[in-house]
């Protein structure tokens, strides 16, 4: 079984971690290309780990602290 990565970002990060991939044409017609990774479980964790920094970083972003 194979897991759709339709975020240009998210297949960089991936594949610099050693996850290889193979391109086919999006049949949604939403995009041009869509990447297709092996399902295992480290593929999962590092998904994980990806879209939970990218939260936290997206929170910190929005966050307003005043300085007293």
């Amino acid at each position: 079984m194979e897991y759709v990565i339709k975020n240009p970002r998210l297949r960089e990060y991936l594949y610099k971690l050693g996850f290889d991939y193979r391109e086919v044409s999006d049949k949604t017609g939403k995009q041009d290309y869509v990447w297709l990774f092996k399902n295992t479980t480290e593929l999962l964790e590092a998904i994980t780990f990806y879209t939970t920094l990218k939260n936290k970083l997206k929170i910190s972003k929005n966050t307003y602290t005043p300085k007293i």
